[in-house]
């Protein structure tokens, strides 16, 4: 009854709309929900549809599960004697607005002086120019994160193409072990040698992974293995990255995914904005999955993309006849991985 008593007061406490669950069952709402018409009783698996089968496996940690209600995405946190819901709206977030405006006054002018650097310094064997190579491209991800997390947020399904995930990710796998070796780390990986063919936004899904890398490189001391896994599960895909960190305080878990919720002075200035967390929900999202994040028993922290493997459905799916690269061109693991690499690796 005692512990009741502290769900409600926490559920009245959270602005955002809010729910506790046991048994796939809804047993406390917060008003914010009562608002979307949730209410005591109802199902849980109902409001996941094909994300149940991810639900299912939430023991501890935190899950991202996008589109729980029209415009709303949720984080499902593991919670003493239940799970416990939290909804965000998924778009027209005003934050992601400030941003996308921000760095398209920047976009211009660090252009100009990436192209002005490669003109008046042509030879880039020197290591104070490879440092200087790194820092930029360190600040162009940060600009392409700015104003990327507002356009995944709103643009609608255009990329998606029909081919074998398996290929794609041992791809990126395979360019991610080398650079990560040069800066002191192991990057194991393992892909199923059977196809997968689903439909694919090859940005994002590069992307996803990509910051998926860089979170982990960060926390991962130096000389540790990391090690990714791709597994199939009836009609999902299971796409895991674990490090041998210091791993994610349990505290921490339920605000992994609520944006812009760093609070300077507080928490580790080399997480950010929480960009690189969206810009994983998003490669998710689009691909009909889920993000968790756990604390594996062998220590570390573990991150699990899903994807559904799904075949053309409509006329909404097709592929860009000019695709865009985000990256200006650049080397896109070069780039992603800038704030993690060594400046050896630009050289």
């Amino acid at each position: 009854m005692e512990e009741q008593k502290d769900m409600e007061r926490l559920l009245g406490l959270l602005p955002h709309p809010a729910f506790f669950a046991q048994d796939d069952t809804v047993r406390l709402v917060n008003d914010a929900a009562a608002r979307l018409l949730l209410e005591p009783g109802q199902p849980v698996s109902a409001l996941l549809g094909e994300a149940a089968q991810d639900h299912a496996l939430l023991d501890r940690g935190a899950l991202f599960l996008p589109g729980v209600l029209e415009g709303y995405a949720a984080t499902a946190t593991a919670v003493s004697g239940g799970e416990l819901f939290v909804l965000e709206a998924d778009r027209d977030q005003p934050v992601l607005q400030a941003l996308a405006l921000a760095s398209q006054t920047i976009r211009q002018p660090l252009a100009d002086l990436i192209s002005r650097l490669s003109l008046l310094h042509p030879d880039r064997k020197e290591t104070g120019m490879a440092q200087l190579d790194r820092d930029l491209l360190r600040l162009q991800r940060l600009v392409c994160n700015m104003s990327d997390a507002a356009r995944y947020a709103q643009e609608p399904v255009s990329k998606l193409v029909s081919m074998d995930v398996c290929s794609v990710v041992d791809e990126i796998m395979e360019r991610a072990a080398v650079l990560v070796a040069q800066g002191g780390w192991t990057l194991e990986w393992h892909c199923p040698r059977e196809p997968a063919v689903t439909l694919v936004d090859r940005e994002k899904l590069e992307r996803g992974l990509h910051n998926m890398l860089s979170n982990a490189l960060k926390a991962a001391p130096k000389g540790s293995v990391l090690y990714f896994s791709m597994t199939r599960r009836d009609r999902r895909l299971y796409l895991t990255l674990r490090d041998q960190g210091p791993g994610i305080e349990e505290g921490a878990m339920g605000r992994l995914f609520a944006r812009y919720l760093r609070q300077p002075g507080l928490e580790d200035p080399q997480n950010g904005l929480g960009l690189g967390m969206s810009l994983i929900c998003a490669a998710a999202s689009v691909h009909g999955g889920t993000v968790l994040v756990t604390r594996p028993p062998e220590g570390g922290t573990q991150v699990t993309m899903s994807m559904a493997l799904r075949r053309s459905g409509g006329d909404t799916i097709r592929a860009q006849s000019l695709p865009f690269d985000y990256a200006g061109e650049q080397d896109h693991a070069l780039l992603e991985l800038a704030d993690v690499l060594p400046p050896e690796s630009y050289l």
